[in-house]
């Protein structure tokens, strides 16, 4: 599998603006439970709102 290339962005983002690193830069195994948790509730969230949005006031699929 191919090394995770991300930006500082990125990088600032799923770290919480690196408030989850310690005073190497490195995430501790607490610190790095909460940042997978927390990609893995925004991931589920994206795919909420996204289906949501495919839905109808009827509760029908717009696309079939």
């Amino acid at each position: 599998m191919p090394p995770v290339k991300l930006t500082e962005e990125e990088f600032d983002a799923i770290t919480d603006s690196r408030k989850l690193l310690n005073s190497q830069g490195e995430l501790g195994p607490e610190e790095f439970e909460t940042m997978i948790l927390t990609q893995m509730s925004n991931y589920v969230h994206r795919k909420v709102r996204k289906r949501r949005r495919k839905m109808r006031p009827g509760g029908q699929d717009r696309v079939k």
